[in-house]
């Protein structure tokens, strides 16, 4: 009888990894494809006028290497970002997808490690070594794979800079 049930389970388990290794190329695939950032914001969050700002904005990239969204920017420049796409980086060992490039606003675009400034905490982009000193990953996708994490962390942190409210009084 156990000669009967050794094929069944090497059967299973054969099914089992198939399943794995097909899901995992599905992953891999979606963290190859580009995807343009939408900022969320959560229903609690700060006034409904700042809510209006942030929800469903589109994320920008400003000259000043910064990454922003909202209605009003912190942008002279708005640049929508035109794509992210996890990369490999360096910083992570081989066959990684951990890093998180974008196409920069320079003439002609370049693409560029998005991080986080280990100072200032701010989202920024830039060079390969302008990423090494700093945050740069690992960048992924949340289990639903409806938002970007850093870290493993999915919430992010909108803050108001003294200039964007001195645009808002001025429109």
């Amino acid at each position: 009888m156990m000669s009967t049930l050794v094929p069944t389970i090497i059967g299973l388990n054969e099914a089992t990894k198939g399943a794995r290794d097909q899901e995992d190329n599905r992953r891999n695939e979606a963290r190859s494809q580009r995807c343009h950032l939408i900022a969320t914001c959560e229903v609690s969050a700060g006034s409904q006028a700042q809510r209006r700002q942030v929800q469903n904005a589109k994320v920008y990239l400003d000259q000043d290497y910064k990454v922003c969204c909202g209605e009003y920017s912190c942008c002279e420049m708005e640049v929508d970002v035109k794509y992210g796409q996890y990369y490999e980086h360096p910083a992570f060992g081989e066959d990684n997808s951990s890093g998180l490039i974008t196409m920069s606003p320079e003439n002609p675009p370049l693409a560029r490690w998005v991080y986080l400034d280990s100072e200032t905490n701010e989202l920024r982009y830039g060079g390969r070594k302008e990423s090494e000193s700093n945050v740069c990953g690992p960048f992924d996708w949340s289990e639903d794979e409806q938002y970007v994490t850093l870290e493993g962390n999915e919430r992010w942190l909108a803050v108001r800079l003294a200039e964007d409210a001195r645009k808002e009084q001025e429109v």
